[in-house]
Parts: structure tokens; sequence; C-alpha cells
């Protein structure tokens, strides 16, 4: 969210020599066509990545991203080897835990803000609470012009991640995927991530969590070394395609 697939650089690079990765722009971001604003953002990714899955593959996703990822195994297992999926921003996993209300008044906080017309604030919240811990001043032009043109975007993630429009948490639905599954996370994330990694792990019965001390929210990008780590006994471990590949 608000970035673009170049994002993946660094951990591409970590694990070239071992995997070729994929990384398709969702959309109204990086070479995407624009978003409106107003859809559902969830369904429009989903469709984007659909044609992307057309052979046995290792799945990745971050964020927003790694929901989409867990949607799109369940849909097609058959077409996944492993599933990785880093600080899944799937809120409707909070159910009632306490941790609930103090997201959802985050939430409200940006609503406001962008029902206000002030993208900055708005802006300058998100990426100093999901973002790599830079303060917003301390961006490029062109990186904060590139944000407050995308910023509307995000409450049209909330169908998907608090309303889960796809049904990802209804009962058995979890416990019915039989893939190897990694779920990274950073310790320094908003409370939010450690009770859905919880959650997850609980639910999927293949399924190993990995907390990277240090890292915050974008642990791809910011401990891309120590991320490569964790997913090449994960990637190693799944298995291999019936040609040996």
């Amino acid at each position: 969210m608000l970035g673009n697939s170049r994002a993946w650089q660094p951990l591409a690079e970590h694990l070239g020599d071992s995997i070729t990765m994929y990384a398709p722009d969702m959309p109204g971001h990086g070479a995407a066509d624009p978003w409106p604003g107003g859809g559902n953002l969830f369904e429009a990714a989903s469709r984007a990545c659909r044609p992307c899955l057309d052979a046995r593959q290792h799945l990745l996703g971050h964020s927003f991203g790694a929901v989409v990822a867990l949607r799109l195994a369940m849909e097609r297992p058959e077409l996944v080897r492993s599933l990785t999926l880093i600080e899944p921003v799937l809120f409707a996993a909070l159910g009632e835990h306490p941790q609930a209300a103090d997201q959802r008044a985050e939430v409200d906080r940006l609503d406001f803000w962008l029902r206000a017309g002030n993208r900055v604030a708005a802006a300058r919240y998100f990426t100093e609470t999901w973002g790599t811990g830079a303060p917003w001043d301390s961006f490029r032009e062109d990186q904060r012009a590139y944000i407050l043109d995308r910023i509307h975007a995000v409450p049209d993630q909330w169908p998907g991640l608090y309303g889960d429009c796809a049904g990802l948490l209804a009962p058995g639905r979890l416990e019915a995927l039989e893939l190897p599954v990694l779920l990274i996370g950073g310790g320094r994330s908003p409370g939010a991530i450690s009770v859905i990694l919880s959650t997850l792990a609980r639910r999927l019965p293949r399924s190993r969590c990995e907390m990277v001390p240090t890292a915050g929210h974008m642990v791809p990008i910011t401990h891309a070394s120590e991320t490569a780590s964790l997913m090449r006994p994960h990637l190693a471990s799944a298995p291999r395609l019936e040609s040996g590949a």
C-alpha cells in the first residue's frame, strides 16, 4: 500500500540464487492504472493478481498483499507450493480482542482526516504507523507526492481487511489449507499484528511463525536479509514439482 513492486528488490536479490520473483503492481500503484477511489480495492487487487498464479509457485505477500496472497492460496491451493505471509493485516482476525478497539480508533482517525480533505495529516499518520519508521518530513518531495496521490485508496482496503468480504475466516476455511505456511512479523510492529499472527498460526494446520525482533511493519524492506534467512528453509522444505524443479 502506497508503494510499488520495486519494494521487493532487496529481498529478491537476497533470494536470487534460489527463486525467481515476480512482483505485480496492485491497482493504483506503480505502473498500474490510477485508482479512482470509492471501490473495493481488495477485490480489485485479487482480480489483478489471479492471472499471475498459473503454475505451482511459492506465493509471498506483505501487509495488504499478504491477505490477497492468503485468498489466492485458499482459492487455488493446487497452484501453490508454499505460502509466506509477512505482517498480514487481516484485522477481522482480531475478533473481540481488546486490540480490535484500538485498531478501529486508528482507522476512524485516518478516515476523519480524509473526509476533512487533509491528505497530509492522513499520509503522515499512515506512513509513520505502518511505514519504515522514517518521519514524513524526511521523505523526498516526489515520494510525498506519490503517497498523497494515492492516500485516498487506503480506506478501500477495509472491506477485505475489516469486513472479511472473501470469508477467509469462515469456520473451517483456514483449517482446510494444507500448505506449508510461514508467518513473519516484526517485533516493533503495531500490537494488532501479533494477535493476527497468533490467530492464523492457531488455525492454519501447517504453519509456523517467526519474528524479526528489531523490525517494524516493513520488515521485508528494512530487514531483507533476515527475512530471506527465515524464508530459505521454508522454500526448501516445500513439496518439489514432479519434474524435480
